[in-house]
This record gives structure tokens, C-alpha cells and sequence, in this order.
């Protein structure tokens, strides 16, 4: 964790041991008194299923860690907070969701490294689909962290985060003039969701999934999968679970984004035959770079493989629209073009 600003190297530090991940001391650091108020009054308590998946999610995203020589972080239990959608979709704070994005089923806040999950939403799902849903949200907040906190000239400390994973914000100083941003949005999303189906492999083996497994092995669910894969158009290993009734599933999420990325990594491999004897060890290297912080190894790796500038425009890649300069479509045919020069 780096904690930059005008404060004191003290309160710098308290800031640090303040995190939720460094043994939850402060599950609501950076909350205003509404916020807090809002979640110990009105959050759901947490039976033991969801208990049991929230373990599992947390030692998944540990063992991904622990397997890229980073120390594990602990998320405890007391940060996955399951919220009705009038906090969740809640305007006056910007830790939960907006009431504009009324299909959102769960959000993430790095700074007070806590994770918020609609009732509503959660109440119809299976196990296997609120695993998905927290370790996706967990490797979010167990990637890497930066905090900027400044006192402002009327007295007031601001804190917020300026990165996150792979991602890159705004600073203080350019927010106050009205300028946002964010950098490397739809390669953190895309890294995130490319481990969730090694995550469904571990699965098999939690009694709390015993019957989602039971069910996905019968012959109606595979004929389920076969026909949502045509029905979605999608490869048949992306239909992950299928309700009994055909309606609900997981897909494999950021499909598009994760479409780029792998074209990264085949695009890196065939660049550095020496070094990585394929896309998985790749793979590896921006991992270590979302938990680590450390852009400039995948930064090198992506100018030698795409030339001078390429960097950047990956970094551009949203997620919000399909339609603008930086979707995924428009970054992929913009790396193609580059790399065909490269290879020239």
C-alpha cells in the first residue's frame, strides 16, 4: 500500500494501519457518519452459506497470490456487506452504487476495502453465482492501493484513491478542476474476470457448492449449456451455471475485454518465445502487476510486442461504451494495426 499527500508521515501511516485488509481494524475508513450509520443499522446478517462462500473467495484470491510469491491478504467477513437496494442504490454516498444503474448486483470500495452486495439480487442466486460475484469483487479490493490524502485549505482531509489494481485515477489536484479520469478500467476488469473459471475448477470440492456441482453434472444442464451457448452465442466453456429452469446462468464476464487481452498475451508469447512458453505465463506478469502496482515490466512488455505508444492506447479501453474510440472493439483493431507494423 502508498499513501501520498500533504499530511504528516504520521497520520500517512495510520492511514496504512487503518486498512480493512491489514486485519480489518477499520472496515470504515473513509465513510462519512451517514454512510456508517447506513450499513451497521440496515446490512443483513450473513448466514452461514454466504459465510462459507466468502471463505472460499478469500482463499481462492489468496491462493493466487501465494502462487505469484505475494503475501496473502485476509478479507474478513465483516467487509462483505449485503445492503437493501434503497442503501445500495444510494445517491448521497459514493461508496454504494448510483440509483441510475439499477442492474448493478455488487460494487467494491478499495478504500474502505469493503464489498457491497444487493439482497435483492442475491436472494435468487445460487451459490455458485455469489462466489463469482464476491471473488471478482475481492481480487478488486486485494489488488494494489494507493490512497492521496490532503487537508484542504478549509481544514477538511480528503482522502481518496488514485490507484487500484491496474487501474489509474485521477488526482486530487486535477478533480478540483473538474477533470476525471481513469486509465487501464477495461484491462482490470478484464484481468479480474479471466480468473473466475479457474476459481469454479476449486469449487467441486466445498459441501456449500455440493448441489450447484450435482446439478451441472446431470445431462439436462449440459443440454442446457449447449443450447444457451448457441442461444448467447458464446463457446459453450463460457456458460459456467445454468438454473433448472434455463432463465439464469454465469457467463463469463468482460467477454470482450478478456477477447483483448488474450489477444495481448498469444501477441506477447509469440514476441518472447525465450522467455514465456505461453499465454498463461504471460498472464502471470500482469497479475503480479495488479497486486503489485508495478506497471513498468507490462509496460515494456506490451512496446517491444506493439510499438511505441501502445501502452497507453490499452490503457485506454472502457467499459462503459461500445460505441466511442476506446471500446474494446476499437482498441483490439488499433493493437492489430500496430502490431502489423511491428512484424513488418
Amino acid at each position: 500500500y502508498r499513501v501520498v499527500g500533504n499530511v504528516d508521515d504520521e497520520r500517512k501511516q495510520a492511514v496504512k494501519d487503518g486498512l480493512a485488509a491489514s486485519g480489518g481494524k477499520d472496515q470504515f475508513m473513509g465513510m462519512t457518519d451517514y454512510t456508517k450509520e447506513k450499513i451497521q443499522k440496515l446490512e443483513y446478517k450473513k448466514n452461514e452459506s454466504v459465510l462459507e462462500i466468502i471463505s472460499f473467495a478469500n482463499e481462492e484470491s489468496n491462493r493466487l497470490m501465494i502462487e505469484l510469491g505475494i503475501n496473502p491478504i485476509d478479507v474478513p467477513d465483516e467487509n462483505v456487506h449485503i445492503l437493501p437496494d434503497d442503501v445500495f442504490l444510494d445517491r448521497e454516498s459514493h461508496f454504494f452504487a448510483k440509483a441510475d444503474n439499477k442492474d448493478l448486483e455488487a460494487d467494491s470500495d478499495t478504500i474502505s476495502q469493503s464489498i457491497y452486495l444487493s439482497a435483492e439480487k442475491m436472494r435468487m442466486k445460487s451459490a455458485t453465482e455469489i462466489a463469482v460475484i464476491i471473488f471478482h469483487e475481492m481480487l478488486h479490493i486485494k489488488g494494489h492501493l494507493s490512497l492521496e490524502v490532503n487537508v484542504k485549505e478549509d481544514g477538511r482531509e480528503e482522502m481518496t484513491s488514485y490507484r487500484g489494481g491496474m487501474k489509474i485515477k485521477a488526482l486530487q489536484k486535477d478533480t478540483d478542476e473538474g477533470l476525471y479520469y481513469t486509465y487501464f478500467k477495461g484491462m482490470d476488469e478484464a484481468l479480474v474476470s479471466s480468473q473466475e473459471k479457474r476459481m469454479l475448477t476449486n469449487l467441486k470440492s466445498h459441501k456449500v457448492f455440493a448441489e450447484d456441482v450435482k446439478w451441472m453434472n446431470s445431462d439436462v444442464a449440459k443440454k442446457l449449456r449447449v443450447d444457451l451457448a448457441h442461444q448467447e452465442d458464446e463457446p459453450v466453456e463460457e456458460i459456467h451455471w445454468v438454473s433448472k429452469d434455463g432463465k439464469r446462468f454465469v457467463l463469463g464476464g468482460y467477454e470482450k475485454y478478456r477477447g483483448v487481452f488474450r489477444y495481448v498475451l498469444e501477441q506477447i508469447t509469440e514476441q518472447f518465445t525465450d522467455t514465456y512458453k505461453s499465454p498463461n505465463d504471460v498472464e502471470k506478469e500482469f497479475l503480479k502487476a495488479h497486486f503489485t502496482g508495478h506497471l513498468l515490466g507490462i509496460g515494456k512488455l506490451v512496446e517491444k510486442t506493439f510499438g511505441k505508444g501502445s501502452f497507453r492506447v490499452l490503457g485506454r479501453m472502457r467499459t462503459e461504451s461500445e460505441t466511442d474510440n476506446f471500446s474494446a472493439k476499437e482498441i483490439l483493431e488499433q493493437l492489430q494495426i500496430m502490431r502489423a507494423e511491428i512484424k513488418r
